[in-house]
């Protein structure tokens, strides 16, 4: 792989992905979460975890242990039936 810039050339084929001036963001509204984990097994790249600490309702809430690793692919808020999660690209 050869990084030139905006286009990343892999072997003969070129990709004009341009790179993201801004990583993608993962905030979870903790009081809302109530750690059925149908994010964490959404995302795909472990980017969440359910927690050990307990929010005011009583639930282990989900938290985000690999900011870096997130793609902004939104899988994670789709897949919340709470509506906890938000993600920022």
């Amino acid at each position: 792989m050869i990084d030139v810039g905006p286009v990343v050339i892999m072997g003969s084929k070129q990709s004009h992905w341009k790179k993201r001036e801004t990583m993608p963001k993962v905030e979870i509204e903790i009081e809302r979460c109530k750690g059925c984990a149908l994010c964490v097994d959404a995302c795909p790249e472990h980017v969440l975890e359910i927690g050990k600490g307990i929010n005011l309702s009583g639930y282990q809430h989900v938290v985000v242990v690999n900011p870096d690793a997130c793609t902004g692919c939104c899988r994670c808020a789709e897949m919340c039936p709470d509506v906890a999660i938000a993600v920022w690209r």
